[in-house]
């Protein structure tokens, strides 16, 4: 349980979900919106009110080296 859908947004492009995290991400903070395609929402379960995000998948994709720390 990493938060929960505020909503589903799309601003042009695709479908988005905005999730809010019950705890920041480095470089993210706490308020990210992950496109709602299978390879980032491989699972939605309406009778139980979740959904399945791949998380680590979707952070890999948005996380760069310029976002590391470094002496820069």
């Amino acid at each position: 349980d990493i938060g929960f859908v505020r909503a589903v947004e799309n601003f042009g492009s695709e479908d988005l979900l905005e999730l809010v995290l019950h705890e920041p991400v480095k470089n993210l903070g706490r308020q990210v919106f992950v496109p709602f395609r299978k390879a980032f929402v491989p699972e939605v379960n309406l009778e139980q009110s979740n959904v399945v995000i791949a998380f680590k998948e979707w952070q890999e994709i948005h996380i760069s080296e310029r976002d590391e720390d470094g002496d820069e």
